[in-house]
């Protein structure tokens, strides 16, 4: 089997939570999201068509050290069969198997739970959950409905999961938190993390060189005190 695979990165100490994990970048995704730092691996490019066997012999090469596999992009929903053979294969080394995802393929993402194949979840919200501040941030149009399901299919099954968000300057600060605070609580972690615009390739080259004041950045370290279980990542 082949897929669009931009890279292996063979150890990481930050994208499991507590564990050591071999990360897998899917190449292709359905969003533009303006901060996106992938700018590069968006889109499928014949350079990037591996042979699965190719990933599986790069994870391979940290056996002894890695706890788990963590499968990212991009949008790795986009190739699920690719998903679905590194999964089956990473339990059969014993491994555990992360996924992170933009939320806009529930279906999918259910029917991966279904086969026990995640063993953790990380889910991106990007801003409110509203049509116009979707597509403002993504560059597409999103069914909102579909960001909203899968996060209740994470809440729903028998997993470790975090939703995510990304704070960028102008686009997602403190009013944005507030407003995704009231539409997905109850949570178990929601992760703040922030914009970069010093690596990768930023989509939305107006963004580079942009950041919060001082003043921003108390007012939400503030605002994160006041909410339950919201993790700073940054």
């Amino acid at each position: 089997m082949k897929a669009y695979i931009a890279g292996v990165q063979g150890i990481s100490t930050v994208d499991y939570p507590k564990k050591i994990a071999s990360v897998v970048f899917f190449a292709g995704c359905n969003f533009r999201c303006r901060y996106c730092f992938n700018a590069d691996i968006l889109v499928f490019k014949p350079g990037f068509l591996r042979e699965i066997d190719w990933v599986k012999n790069e994870i391979r090469k940290n056996l002894p050290l890695i706890d788990a596999i963590v499968i990212t992009g991009g949008e790795p929903l986009l190739q699920k069969d690719a998903v679905v053979e590194i999964g089956k294969w990473g339990k059969k080394m014993k491994l555990l198997i992360g996924i992170f995802t933009n939320g806009s393929f529930p279906d999918l993402l259910k029917e991966l739970m279904g086969m026990e194949l995640l063993d953790f979840v990380a889910i991106d919200v990007k801003t409110s959950l509203n049509k116009e501040s979707y597509g403002n941030l993504t560059g597409k149009e999103v069914n909102i409905k579909k960001i909203k399901e899968s996060i209740e299919i994470a809440k729903k099954f028998n997993v470790d999961y975090e939703l995510r968000t990304t704070l960028v300057p102008g686009l997602v600060g403190e009013r944005e938190l507030k407003m995704i605070h009231k539409q997905i609580f109850p949570y178990k972690i929601w992760v703040w993390q922030m914009f970069r615009s010093d690596i990768g390739n930023i989509v939305d080259k107006g963004l580079v060189g942009k950041s919060f004041s001082v003043d921003e950045m108390v007012r939400i370290r503030n605002l994160s005190k006041k909410m339950k279980n919201v993790i700073l990542r940054f």
